[in-house]
């Protein structure tokens, strides 16, 4: 029973990924369970970060040296938090179902989360020392 119903709070969370905006929502309201309202709450702070530096990329700003730094650190944060969100699904025994699929769902919004901020950190370092190779040859 309790597989079954995992599995269809899986299904509909994949559903509804398919189908999200652009902008990820930070989830409005904590699990109960400390671990994985840990990682919520930093993937989200870490996420608003990186779509902010990105947003200003994308207007034409150059990122200063500061910036980028908060990027790298971003960067390894955001590949620490992934390893312990799995350590964190697997906690998740031993708590009502409910509880259970909430948990599940948003860990999964956690994992999106990081993995935009790993993927953008990457494209706006590169895109940084792209941009500082190109000068420095004139």
């Amino acid at each position: 029973m309790k597989s079954k119903a995992l599995t269809l709070v899986l299904v509909f969370a994949f559903i509804f990924s398919a189908y999200s905006q652009d902008r990820l929502k930070r989830p409005k309201k904590r699990v109960g369970v400390a671990s994985v309202d840990s990682i919520v709450t930093k993937s989200f702070d870490m996420y608003d970060d990186v779509y902010t530096y990105k947003q200003k990329v994308d207007a034409g700003h150059e990122l200063d040296s500061t910036e980028t730094d908060v990027l790298e650190y971003i960067l390894e944060e955001s590949e620490d938090l992934s390893e312990y969100a799995l350590d964190a699904a697997s906690e998740l025994d031993g708590i009502s179902v409910l509880k259970q699929g909430k948990a599940v769902l948003q860990l999964n919004r956690a994992k999106k989360a990081l993995q935009y901020c790993a993927v953008t950190c990457k494209e706006l370092m590169v895109g940084e020392d792209v941009e500082e190779e190109s000068s420095g040859n004139n």
